[in-house]
């Protein structure tokens, strides 16, 4: 009698172990990405860093385009 309460009681724990790993993992998952706020900056000297990148580049020529 007592081995079948010893085994019932691992299975138990064993499964309450399992079940709290997938749980843990569940909620990490859950979690939304931390994103800054407020940073935006309207001063066009913050957005000099842009003016060589390619996508800057081809802006300007889509534009020359238009004309």
């Amino acid at each position: 009698m007592s081995s079948l309460l010893l085994l019932e009681l691992l299975s138990l724990s064993s499964w309450g172990y399992g079940f709290m790993v997938k749980y843990n993992t569940y909620l990490r998952k859950q979690r939304a990405p931390k994103v800054e706020v407020g940073t935006r900056s309207t001063d066009a000297s913050m957005d000099e860093w842009l003016e060589e990148t390619a996508y800057a580049q081809s802006n300007a020529n889509k534009s020359k385009k238009k004309k």
